[in-house]
């Protein structure tokens, strides 16, 4: 018998039955304990016998006499005996009628005579049944206690219960009486200290009977057994004879058949014993009996069964030692049994919880695994993936061990439980087992009945783990456990295309998270970090362990702690973490709370104990549950108020809570205090530690690591052996970084949506998720990863410190650098500088790039060697010439060369050293004289001026060291003293400059740290000063101004030090000086700046003449001002007319790159989008050009260079680039200062300035209008209007961290994108080389080129500004900002490439500046006003959307104001009635401010408050609710309309929300830059909503991604200077206004008489190949149809089965539509929202319309059509639509329809074309015949291209099936014709024959003749029928179509406006009308109307407008004429009286 519990569960007995019959589940009563179930299936089974087993009905009387009755045998006693011993009470009664010794019990005393049914007299055995609780107090009061209450039917644990007094007693009544319904009751005596032994008898129905030894069973807990062992070796062995041959007495009385036990309780103080009970059937622990005894007892008691006499079964005849093959008798009350000499020890597997006083647990069993040898076996009830229900026993398996002794048993079985393991979700008490069984009581068999129970109660075996050592592998099991489940949540999101737990925080939260263990009332809390992936570093308080975790395929783990390894299993359950650490299984609970009463088991609800409310005692009962067959007493842990969470029957599960506590004594709570002091797993345990490449590679996994990168680095870089295994090691790392870093390198140089990036690189890695996850883990720890990079590439050369300036390599050479790692190295250097999500690449790839910048091609004394070559190569005469300024040395000015030299031991050298040090140390002057002495120089310099010069002297020295400076002094300053003395001059203007020698320093033995840091140089500052004191008289004679110090260290820079004298006349240091060549400071104006702002130095620069500042302006209004990035640079290099615009080119790029490192700087950095930068270049060679020349360059230098890096300069901020120039004149030279500016408003403003130099000094005096005008103050470099420049900047800032560009700016970046588009069309089309090898500064190519042709003012805007007072625009000119509307527009002018002339459109945009760019009633009502100003004049309108939707806001001035009135004032949280105002508030309010009603409480006047409408109030300006949403609606509206009537083109930046985005939509044509969404509801708003973090960027809820593929997009760009680009590239394929043709001009070099060389293939290819051309796989460029370059893809991510897009044909601008011919996939990403949805991806064929690409096709002719007035190309190849159940659903018959109704409504010519190899099927032709607007379409098809209803082989099915093929043969094919003609001549014999010719024939023919068909079908599709037909104008041959259509195209567009301007002139004309008047003036010209060129002379020779006003005349003068007609005659005559008057 199985029920369906057991089947679930897979217990093992059913798989080993041969048969098994199904019963129904639940209590036993249901199955194995009903009797007439039981007998009813043997019954229709038909079965010999039934054996009972154990438990259930084993022991009912009722199923041995069904049986008999039925005729089945019952394998037991017969059911009289089974109710006389089997009932424990008339067992009890019959030992004593046995005489066998018993316990004083409820029955004492009593005897009987069976009855003739052997049962016991029913009045007898009523007298010792207890009927009821009181019956029981009775009774106990003679008994005494502790006693026992026992079910006369119980057994296995279950109806027996102890009590210790009256009111325990009471309870366990109750409790046997549930556990064991409808069984008798009896009462025992408890005995102490006894021993359970017991006696396996065996009788046979002929009466013998014997004892097989016995069993003890004393270890139980709760009366249940734990272990067996035999033979009993407690009791004396005549006592136990004894026992034996009472119980073979008592089973002889009754005549006893089959096994049996009968239980003593032995006393071994006192060696007596005494009956127990008898039970009736075979134990679970025979097995002990036959391991001592050698009888198979289930074999026994089928012999038994089958009338075997007990001496005539061979296993008792060997026990016996007698011959098992005899058959003689066997009195066995006379005949002993051999001695026993083994032993057996057993132990019981059950399903409980150690932990909790062994309650039973149900659950799942994953695995058992035991292995059985020859001493030991077990065996379990459950196999694989079995189960414990809640209805089995809770044992489930039993091991027996057996030895010669019983130590040796003992043993063995320990050895048996330790090697078991059990995995599920059960309890088991294995580990207590083994624990118990090591005992010292247990091993000396000093036990007794109770001594377990006392050892549960006192918790005395406790696990030998510490408690550090389980709370420590507690946290490995919960770390490693977190680390997995949400590295598996992970997976499972990225599955599903959900990145929502990809952000930073939670990647980190892989490695790195804070963990709680709280055990033994204390909480340790870790910090756990990962150092690799397998580990784990566990932190807390100070201390760190590490720990390897490896896990195995079981889920269990090994963990390893330095070089200890640790087996380790974990389950977290209900009530807190399971934990099974080697062998010991520790139970780690949740925080406890005593006042929640929990289930600690599965069960159900039997009853609670006390009424809801009833206040209970700590301990006592409040609640009986029923789990696994036995009913389970839960006590109260604290005293209180107890309430239900339940009811009786409910079912529970472990962890349930069943009642609430209200507890008496709140501070009962346990507190939990944290853990203090040191973790410490008790012995050493120091990890072994890690390599430190292994740790850097772990550090660039994202791994966390102890050390820092740089200082893992330096410790790589010792440890290597040699330049090899360094260059190869640093290769491997530094590809470890890239190779991680690639994809988002990529990504963000394709500035692609970050989520977009991650759903392609889980695509890429789909088969191996975990991979990709820990890639972007460690992406998103960028900020480590690059330290450690960076501090790779420092190390790699050698250079110490963190300053990026002493970069210099003065040991390695570009080419002596491992060829692999340079790789690396540029590949660094190419890094995007872009900040991505994670962070961004730019401090390491500017090191990468200043290591291969300064790497040199020489070493460092080569290069020396050259300078010294070219000094001795110089002549004398250059040094003192007034007129050049020479340079230096030819090349850069490389002072730590220069400085050498200065002692070179080649005088030669050190002349020429010392004079180009004195030219550059003069700059910008010129020297006029230069003595060389010894170890000194002293020169005089000049600045020239046209009025005179002022010379000024200097002295300089060079002194080894500096003590000998002060003498020097002495000895050479009289020089300057007499100089000065004859200058007549007091001031001091004369120069002092000293040249320590590089030794001077004998201390400094690190040079680096000398050059790094201030300590030393500080002391030789002080050393000096203190000598310029002492020396103060002489210095001031001389005229010294200016000291300068300088402190070599070659080969690296010198330090220098400049001093001044201060208001006291000291001398100082000028900070500003610091590092710096002397000059340099006037040169770069820094002293001028200084004076105006605060400047702090960034970094030193590689280069000395390029210098980065932070600049930080006074406060005004008490706000501070956006500080500023100064990068001032000077050029040395001598300049020309030819080679300026280069260097210039050259020096913005440097430029750039210098801000760009200055930004990451964490100094600059802190103030992000709020920095903005200012670029000063100054040349100091004169150029020999005009004033104009010089202007034009610059201008256009500038312009050029700022609009191919216009990506960069906005991510910088660039606000002005000024470049200084010297331009030499007849008359000298004058100082020229070119800016391009946005300080002062705009955008890049040009401004030339003259400068006016200081006589003296040569540094700038004042500056004037380069052409003589009056300059306004604000074009003065140094003198701001801090007010004006605060207000500008702010606004400027404000809208670059909204990721936009203010909107001020928006004109001058459309003036630049238009000197671009100029300069574009003037240079020719060439690609530019990729950059390859080594990583040297480039060039962009062509930034210097001129625009050809461009005319002279480009671009004029005019802002609109609205006049309030007549509602309407008024072009305006006023400054940038003065808008008091956060909405702008300007009427601009602009002379395109296209439209040389000009042309106008309307700009508007929203100032995301003003009130964050929000839509309110003001910015409404103008935006409409500037739409409609577009609109009605056919304008093309541009709206700039960067917005945060409809404004909306409170009446802020009554929030001081409201008063609340609440129910119950003493108790706010139970709510308020109203808000009002108090009657002295309300009355100073304005009318209209609110609506309320006065009432009067509490003795005031209040007005309820109605409704707040805020009626003229500050606050309310604009508006803030509903008036705004109207006016959302005017403007949609607006935009609907625009649409409808002009061209309208949207530009999306930064961001647009609500009705923002819906202005786009409703505008139809979007451009988006790629980082500003569209959306309705903001990301963090709709968080909220959800109540969790879903979203993390507006980008998933409107982001490109989002928008491209649902086609509200029609193109994405990077940045606003590309969006403006992408502007006027749309506008250039755009009319003037809405009444114009397209322009049609030929822009490109491509000619339109050529041949398309692209030819389509029959085969899937790219259609835009045959659009733009292409480049094959030979290198050649095959053009295509349009002009070369002029090809420009929109709407391409939606709808992917159509291309569509705008480019020319022979320079006239098209329409295209175009059909992809390959299958695509369409890609629907996942909601975040929600979790169970993924992302899918629909696969689509090619040539086939779907929903999404016909809604495409209808809105791209709907754009051409609208505003654009596009002739349309539609290259038609498609076999039809996809008409399955999806596509219907998604609505294919609507969107497919739609393209009829644009075509319908196109106003312009459309012409379809079936390209080469291209077919046109079904409906597709259907949508696209000319036939639906034959005025305006046009079809054609290539020679090769098809057309019809199916395709050939769908024809063939239908119309030319086989039979019709089989005719064709028969009719063509000779040898069937043959063979026809023989079978008509046959017999009919023959003809049988000839028959299966015919049909193999036929056959053989079969596919041929279907070829054959279908070429015949296909014939009827070819473009002969279709032109024959009329369904096509003409077949055009695909090489030819260009030259074609490039006539026709042209004859329509000129045709068609012709027609258009008639049509309007005369609207009675029809379309045919107008043609045939053209037709007609074509041939009055003899013009052949059907020659397209000859059509198109003739029409581009006609004035349009003279045709339409002839028409117009000829038709109002029939109009009157009709008109007049109508007229009676005397109304005739008045009119014509009347016009006579008026003549």
């Amino acid at each position: 018998m199985a029920t369906p519990d057991d089947l679930n569960a897979n217990a093992e007995f059913i798989r080993l039955a041969d048969f098994f019959v199904e019963v129904p589940g639940g209590k036993n009563v249901n199955n194995y304990a009903n009797v007439e179930l039981i007998c009813r299936i043997a019954k229709e089974q038909k079965v010999d016998a039934v054996w009972p087993g154990w438990g259930h009905a084993s022991e009912n009387p009722k199923l041995p006499a069904t049986l008999k009755e039925n005729g089945i045998i019952f394998i037991g006693p017969p059911s009289g005996c089974m109710a006389a011993l089997g009932d424990k009470i008339a067992a009890n009664i019959l030992a004593q009628t046995a005489k066998v010794p018993s316990i004083p019990w409820s029955g004492d005393g009593l005897t009987c005579q069976l009855t003739e049914e052997g049962t016991i007299p029913e009045d007898i055995f009523n007298k010792a049944m207890v009927t009821s609780a009181e019956d029981a107090c009775a009774r106990a009061e003679k008994i005494g206690f502790p006693i026992m209450v026992k079910a006369s039917e119980g057994g296995g644990g279950k109806g027996i219960r102890k009590a210790t007094n009256m009111e325990e007693l009471k309870v366990a009544f109750t409790n046997v009486f549930t556990e064991v319904p409808g069984s008798p009751i009896f009462l025992m005596k408890m005995v102490s200290k006894a021993r359970h032994l017991e006696i396996q008898i065996v009788g046979d129905e002929y009466g013998n009977t014997l004892a097989l030894n016995g069993r003890d069973c004393s270890t139980q807990r709760r009366f249940q057994k734990i272990f067996e062992e035999g033979p009993p070796t407690i009791a004396k062995k005549d006592v136990f004879h004894e026992m034996e041959r009472a119980g073979m007495r008592l089973t002889a009385l009754v005549g006893y058949q089959g096994a049996g036990t009968v239980e003593y309780l032995y006393s071994p103080e006192t060696d007596t014993f005494c009956f127990l009970e008898l039970n009736p059937r075979l134990q679970v622990e025979h097995p002990v009996t036959e391991a001592i005894t050698g009888v198979n007892m289930p074999a026994t008691q089928l012999h038994i069964a089958m009338g075997i006499p007990l001496y005539n079964i061979p296993d008792i005849r060997r026990f016996y030692g007698m011959d098992p093959t005899q058959n003689s008798k066997i009195d066995f009350f006379a005949v002993d049994y051999p001695p026993i000499t083994s032993h057996c020890c057993a132990s019981r597997i059950t399903a409980e919880n150690p932990d909790e006083g062994f309650k039973p647990t149900s659950g799942k069993i994953h695995s058992v695994r035991f292995q059985s040898s020859g001493d030991c076996w077990g065996y379990f009830s459950c196999g694989l993936k079995g189960a414990i229900h809640e209805f089995a026993d809770s044992q489930f398996g039993h091991i027996f061990a057996k030895g010669p002794n019983r130590e040796a048993a003992r043993k063995s079985l320990r050895f048996a439980l330790m090697n078991l393991d059990i995995q599920g979700d059960i309890r088991h008490p294995v580990d207590y087992l083994v624990d118990l069984i090591e005992t010292k009581e247990y091993r000396e068999n000093t036990i007794d009945t109770m001594w377990l129970d006392g050892l549960i109660a006192s918790k005395a075996i406790t696990p030998s783990l510490g408690v550090n050592e389980v709370v420590f592998y507690a946290a490995v099991f919960r770390a490693f456990d977190m680390a997995k489940s949400r590295t598996n949540d992970a997976i499972q999101s990225m599955q599903k295309g959900q990145l929502v737990l990809l952000g930073k925080n939670d990647t980190d939260a892989l490695i790195s998270f804070h963990l709680d263990i709280t055990y033994d009332d204390r909480k340790f809390s870790f910090q756990v970090t990962r150092k690799r992936s397998d580990v784990y570093c566990f932190a807390i308080n100070g201390g760190t362990i590490a720990a390897k975790v490896r896990e195995q395929p079981d889920g269990s783990l090994y963990v390893t702690v330095g070089r200890l390894s640790q087996h380790l299993k974990g389950k977290e359950e209900a009530l807190g973490l399971r934990l099974i650490i080697g062998a010991q299984t520790i139970m780690v609970p949740n925080v406890y709370d005593p006042s929640e009463l929990r289930s600690d088991v599965n069960g159900k609800v039997v009853r609670y104990l006390h009424e809801e409310g009833t206040e209970i005692a700590k301990g006592d009962t409040f609640v009986e549950l029923e789990a696994m067959k036995m009913i389970m007493s839960l006590k109260s842990p604290e005293a209180g108020k107890v309430s239900h969470a339940l009811s009786a029957g409910s079912i529970v599960s472990a962890g349930e809570l069943l009642a609430k506590l209200e507890l008496k004594d709140p501070s009962k709570v346990k507190k939990i205090s944290p853990f203090e002091g040191v973790f410490s797993l008790g012995e050493d345990l120091e990890a072994v530690a890690a390599e430190p490449l292994q740790e850097l590679l772990a550090l660039l996994d994202g791994f966390c690591i102890e050390a820092k990168g740089p200082e893992v680095v330096q410790k790589m870089f010792e440890g290597f052996a040699n330049h090899q295994a360094a260059a190869e090691t640093v290769r491997g790392v530094l590809e470890k970084y890239l190779s991680n870093e690639r994809p988002f390198a990529a990504s963000i140089d394709k500035k692609q949506p970050y989520d977009q990036l991650l759903l392609e690189i889980i695509n890429q890695g789909k088969d191996d998720l975990e991979k990709v996850l820990f890639m972007i883990a460690a992406h998103n720890k960028m900020a480590s990863r690059n330290e450690a990079v960076m501090a790779i590439l420092r190390e790699m050369v050698a250079v110490e410190g963190s300053g990026m300036s002493c970069m210099y390599v003065p040991d390695m050479r570009e080419e002596e650098m491992d060829g692999g790692v340079h790789q690396k190295v540029v590949e660094i250097s190419q890094l995007p500088s872009t900040a991505a999500v994670a962070g961004d690449y730019g401090n390491v790839r500017y090191l990468a790039q200043q290591l291969l910048d300064v790497l040199p091609q020489e070493t460092y004394q080569q290069r020396l060697g050259g300078l010294q070559s070219q000094l001795r190569a110089l002549e004398e005469k250059a040094w003192t010439s007034k007129s050049e300024m020479p340079g230096a040395v030819e090349g850069n000015l490389e002072v730590e060369l220069l400085v050498d030299a200065l002692y070179d031991s080649d005088a030669k050298v050190q002349k020429g050293a010392i004079q180009s040090y004195l030219h550059w140390l003069a700059a910008p002057s010129r020297l006029s004289d230069v003595v060389i002495q010894e170890k000194s120089a002293r020169w005089t310099q000049f600045f020239p001026v046209s009025e005179g010069t002022h010379e000024r002297h200097g002295l300089m020295l060079l002194l080894p060291e500096v003590q000998h400076l002060e003498s020097k002094l002495e000895e050479l300053l009289p020089q300057l003293v007499t100089l000065q003395g004859s200058s007549g001059s007091s001031v001091p203007l004369n120069f002092l400059h000293v040249v320590l020698g590089k030794d001077a320093f004998p201390s400094v033995t690190d040079r680096t740290l000398f050059y790094n840091t201030d300590d030393e140089m500080k002391k030789a500052i002080k050393q000096s000063q203190d000598i310029f004191a002492k020396k103060a008289e002489i210095l001031k004679a001389a005229g010294v101004g200016e000291i300068s110090l300088v402190l070599p260290q070659p080969p690296r820079h010198p330090r220098f030090a400049k001093f001044l004298l201060d208001e006291q006349e000291e001398w100082s240091e000028q900070e500003m000086g610091r590092d710096m060549w002397p000059s340099f400071t006037g040169m770069l104006e820094l002293g001028a700046l200084n004076r105006i702002c605060t400047l702090q130095r960034i970094h030193k620069e590689v280069r000395p003449t390029s210098h980065i500042y932070l600049a930080t302006q006074p406060m005004v209004g008490g706000k501070s001002a956006a500080p500023e990035l100064l990068m001032r640079a000077l050029y040395l290099s001598k300049i020309n007319k030819e080679s300026f615009g280069q260097c210039l080119a050259d020096s913005l790029d440097v430029a750039l790159d210098e801000v760009e490192h200055a930004m990451l700087d964490p100094r600059v950095a802190k103030f992000g989008q709020g920095v903005t930068s200012r670029i000063f270049l100054h040349f100091l060679s004169e150029l020999d050009m005009s004033r104009q020349e010089i202007e034009k360059l610059l201008t256009e230098s500038i312009s050029s260079h700022a609009g191919h890096r216009s990506s960069e300069m906005i991510q910088l901020c660039i606000d002005q680039i000024e470049v200084k120039v010297h331009q030499r004149s007849s008359s000298g030279f004058e100082i020229l200062r070119m800016s391009l500016s946005s300080l002062h408003g705009g955008f890049l403003k040009p401004k030339l300035l003259r400068e006016i130099p200081d006589p003296v000094t040569g540094y700038p005096l004042r500056w004037e209008a380069a052409d003589g005008a009056q300059s306004a103050i604000t074009d003065h470099p140094h003198v701001v209007d801090h007010v004006q420049l605060s207000q500008y900047q702010a606004k400027r800032v404000a809208a670059r961290r909204a990721g936009s560009s203010y909107a001020y700016d928006l004109p001058g970046m459309l003036h630049l994108a238009l000197t671009m588009k100029w300069i574009n069309a003037s240079v020719s089309d060439v690609p530019a080389a990729k950059a390859t090898g080594s990583r040297k500064r480039t060039t962009t190519p062509g930034r210097a080129a001129a625009a050809e042709g461009m005319p002279k003012d480009i671009m004029k805007a005019v802002e609109l500004v609205m006049d309030w007072n007549k509602m309407e625009l008024v072009e305006t000119e006023r400054p940038e900002g003065s808008n008091d509307i956060g909405m702008l527009a300007w009427k601009m002018s602009m002379k395109t490439p296209e439209y040389p002339q000009g042309r106008d459109l309307i700009l508007i945009s929203n100032d995301v500046t003003f009130q964050a760019g929000s839509f309110g009633a003001k910015e409404d009502q103008f935006f409409q006003k500037a739409s409609e100003f577009a609109r009605v004049r056919g304008l093309p309108r541009i709206y700039v959307s960067c917005n945060s939707g409809a404004r909306v806001g409170l009446v802020e001035e009554l929030k001081p104001l409201f008063k609340v009135k609440w129910l119950d004032p003493a108790d706010c949280n139970k709510g308020f009635e109203y808000l009002y105002l108090l009657k002295q508030d309300y009355e100073k309010l304005p009318a209209g401010t609110v609506e309320a009603h006065k009432v009067s409480e509490a003795g005031e006047e209040r007005y309820v408050l109605d409704a707040i409408i805020g009626e003229g109030m500050k606050s309310t300006q604009g508006g803030i609710g509903v008036e705004n949403l109207q006016g959302s609606g005017l403007i949609a509206g607006e935009t609907s309309r625009a649409y409808q009537d002009t061209f309208t083109l949207s530009y999306i930046t930064g961001r647009s929300v609500g009705i923002g985005a819906y202005l786009n939509r409703l505008g139809q044509r979007n451009i988006q830059m790629v980082s500003s969404p569209m959306i309705l509801t903001g990301y963090g708003a709709l968080n909220k909503l959800l109540g969790k973090n879903v979203y993390s960027s507006q980008d998933q809820l409107g982001g490109p991604q989002i928008m491209v593929p649902n086609g509200v997009t029609h193109q994405v760009v990077r940045d606003d200077q590309e969006g403006m680009s992408a502007i006027l590239d749309w506008l250039s394929f755009v009319p003037k206004d809405i009444s114009c043709p397209p322009p049609m001009s030929q822009l490109a070099a491509d000619p339109w008489d050529r041949d398309v060389e692209f030819e389509p293939s029959p085969y899937p290819y790219d259609p835009r190949d045959f659009l733009r051309g292409v480049i094959d796989y030979e290198g050649r460029r095959l053009r295509g149809f349009f002009d070369a370059g002029s090809w420009s893809e929109y709407l391409e991510g939606w709808g992917q089965t159509v291309i569509v897009g705008r480019a020319r044909l022979g320079g006239i601008p098209m329409g295209v539509i175009a059909v992809e011919t390959r299958g695509v996939e369409r890609f629907v990403p996942a909601d975040p929202s929600n979790p169970e949805s993924r992302e899918m991806k629909e696969t689509m064929g090619g040539k086939v319309w779907f929903p999404d690409s016909a809604f495409k096709t209808a809105q791209a002719l709907k754009d051409f059509n609208r505003g654009e007035n596009l002739p349309v190309m539609i290259f038609a190849n498609w076999r039809g639509f996809s008409g399955g159940t999806r596509d219907m659903y998604n609505e294919i018959l609507k969107f497919g329809a739609m393209i009829v109704d644009a075509l319908v409504e196109y106003k312009h010519p459309i012409f379809i074309y079936i390209p080469k190899h291209g077919e046109l099927r079904g409906g597709a032709w259907v949508v696209i015949d000319p036939a639906i607007n034959p005025e305006k379409m046009e079809m054609y098809a290539d020679v090769d291209a098809r057309g019809g209803i199916l395709e050939p082989p769908g024809i063939v099915e239908v119309k030319y099936r086989a039979h019709q093929q089989v005719e064709a043969m028969h009719r063509i094919d000779e040898k069937l014709m043959k063979l026809d003609a023989h079978f008509e001549a046959a017999n009919a014999e023959e003809k049988q024959s000839i028959q299966k010719e015919i049909k193999a024939r036929e056959k053989q023919l079969l596919p041929l003749y279907t070829s054959v068909a279908t070429t015949f079908a296909d014939l009827h599709d070819r473009a002969g029928r279709m032109k024959a037909k009329g369904v096509i104008r003409e077949s055009i041959s695909w090489k030819d179509s260009r030259r074609y259509f490039f006539w026709r195209v042209k004859r329509r567009v000129l045709q068609d406006f012709l027609i258009g301007r008639l049509q309007k002139a005369n609207e009675t004309l029809s379309h045919k009308d107008s043609e045939a008047l053209v037709q007609q003036w074509a041939q009055e010209s003899n013009v052949d109307y059907d020659s397209d060129v000859k059509m198109v002379s003739w029409l581009e020779t006609q004035d349009v407008e003279a045709r339409a006003e002839s028409v117009r005349t000829d038709f109002l003068k029939s109009h009157i004429q009709e008109l007049f007609s109508q007229l009676s005659q005397s109304e005739r005559a008045a009119m014509l009286s009347t016009l006579a008057s008026a003549k």
